[in-house]
């Protein structure tokens, strides 16, 4: 999700998209790592959709996306 050209030839002939990828335990990695793919992924979804015209794009996100809360 990352790659822009792979979102891209994913989504290439699609007329809407459904976005929840992303790292599903953030505890487990360092939190620059989770805010870089769930914020890049979801731009890339974004990009992507705008760029092939994709006129429908639902995402749906957790406490989670930027990183596990720190206690």
């Amino acid at each position: 999700m990352q790659d822009l050209g792979q979102v891209l030839g994913v989504m290439q002939g699609e007329n809407a998209v459904v976005h929840m990828a992303a790292i599903p335990s953030p505890g487990n990695y360092a939190p620059e790592v989770v805010f870089r793919n769930n914020v890049m992924s979801t731009f890339n979804i974004r990009e992507a959709a705008t760029l092939l015209g994709v006129q429908k794009v639902v995402l749906a996100s957790s406490i989670s996306c930027l990183s596990a809360p720190r206690i």
